[in-house]
């Protein structure tokens, strides 16, 4: 199989644009939650360079090409049951993206998450990039999250839609990053479905969005099938342009499969 790189430079593989799609999945089907196309522990990382005349050790920084969304449920009365995202981004670029470049629809319901443990969702969620300068409640650019919250008294299941940015500012999902959601209070009753809480104009949750980014935070990630924490340098040997990977780490790792990492030039063409 030829490589994706092949025959490019360092600046056409920068613009590549890495695509995602929903599995179009029905309400009810076991791949309406079942099925994801992230996976935490194989997120793609990309990072940039420059290897200096006899130098055969580097350090690359690398960091991951989506955003992590993280849901808390703080209102005691309910119980968070489902999670789902919608109005995803399809597309993403290695390197950095230019939004003016593009100007797809977005994917309605990318996937979903029912598997909840103490009211709260840490990692399983991820998107790609995204700007939206005008966010609207019920708009379809917007990425955003349904959640599936059941009162406790009443046993009623409702679902509630929730824009990724800040009341009053435009949207910028940033790859790397990740969004905190904590429901701080249930305010109405919800609706039916996940389709019903898309389209609906109310907002019925009192809810906190808190952005930081996911290298100033203590989280696992993980490079290529290895396992480590953020604060390790990754050490890249090149010896004829063969690279050695070497990891310093603050904690153990768990090295699954290491693969080979593909380097290239900024000007000539990889073969």
């Amino acid at each position: 199989m030829e490589c994706l790189f092949t025959g490019k430079t360092q600046n056409e593989i920068k613009q590549l644009r890495i695509g995602i799609q929903s599995s179009g999945a029905e309400p009810g089907s076991s791949l309406y939650y079942g099925e994801r196309p992230y996976i935490q522990d194989n997120l793609m990382m990309t990072g940039e360079f420059n290897k200096e005349a006899g130098q055969d050790m580097i350090t690359a920084e690398l960091t991951r090409i989506v955003a992590r969304y993280d849901v808390k449920n703080a209102d005691l009365d309910y119980t968070l049951e489902s999670v789902s995202i919608w109005n995803a981004f399809p597309e993403q670029t290695i390197g950095d993206i230019n939004f003016s470049d593009f100007t797809p629809a977005r994917i309605r319901r990318l996937y979903g998450i029912n598997e909840i443990q103490e009211n709260k969702i840490l990692g399983g969620l991820y998107s790609y990039e995204n700007f939206v300068s005008s966010p609207e409640q019920n708009d379809d650019v917007s990425t955003c999250l349904i959640l599936g919250i059941r009162n406790n008294e009443s046993g009623n299941l409702g679902y509630y839609r929730v824009n990724a940015n800040l009341q009053g500012r435009p949207q910028q999902i940033r790859r790397n990053n990740a969004y905190t959601f904590t429901v701080n209070s249930v305010k109405g009753t919800g609706e039916n479905t996940e389709e019903d809480a898309y389209n609906s104009s109310k907002n019925e949750l009192n809810v906190q969005v808190n952005e930081w980014n996911i290298d100033d935070q203590g989280c696992i990630v993980s490079l290529m099938g290895i396992i480590f924490w953020r604060w390790e340098q990754i050490m890249l040997s090149l010896i004829n342009w063969a690279v050695t990977v070497t990891i310093k780490y603050l904690q153990p790792v768990k090295v699954h499969c290491p693969y080979p990492i593909s380097v290239c030039h900024p000007e000539l063409r990889l073969n």
